[in-house]
């Protein structure tokens, strides 16, 4: 199972559709409570639950989630401190972990604060949720997590892997 946080974003419904595309079929979204978002393709949607409750719903099912998809921008400091306390989780229950930033300090920030999960990768971005070049973020993130190799801090534009 994998859960995507903030997936009522342009880039979090691309990385459902990608997912869908290669038959993962077990998905969690967690959106803001305020998102209305209807889930025309949602097949393959196990469930979808309210971000604020992210850190307790994953601590609940950590044994069955293969992976945390970071959809959000990470751009204030509210989803920085959801990123701080999902790289927790990460480490914690070894689920590894993907996501976009528009904040390289910041991340950097977390990443030499906290252990990090086995794998990671947090992908920088000017702005990530931008048209067309979501779908290609969504591919990249795609990428990393079929790949589970080289953790690190990637710039988009770079080769995956």
């Amino acid at each position: 199972m994998m859960v995507i946080v903030g997936a009522q974003s342009t880039l979090g419904r691309a990385m459902v559709r990608e997912l869908n595309k290669h038959n993962f079929n077990y998905l969690v979204l967690a959106t803001d409570s305020t998102s209305q978002v209807s889930w025309a393709d949602g097949n393959f949607i196990k469930l979808q639950i309210d971000a604020t409750n992210l850190e307790d719903w994953v601590k609940e099912n950590a044994e069955e989630l293969e992976f945390i998809v970071c959809c959000e921008l990470l751009a204030n400091q509210a989803e920085l401190d959801r990123l701080a306390s999902l790289w927790t989780l990460g480490y914690q229950h070894q689920i590894p972990l993907v996501g976009v930033s528009q904040l390289p300090k910041s991340v950097e920030k977390i990443m030499n604060n906290i252990p990090p999960p086995f794998f990671w990768t947090v992908l920088l971005s000017e702005n990530p949720h931008s048209e067309p070049e979501v779908n290609n973020v969504a591919q990249t993130m795609y990428c990393y997590i079929r790949s589970r190799q080289n953790s690190g801090i990637r710039t988009l534009g770079e080769t995956p892997i």
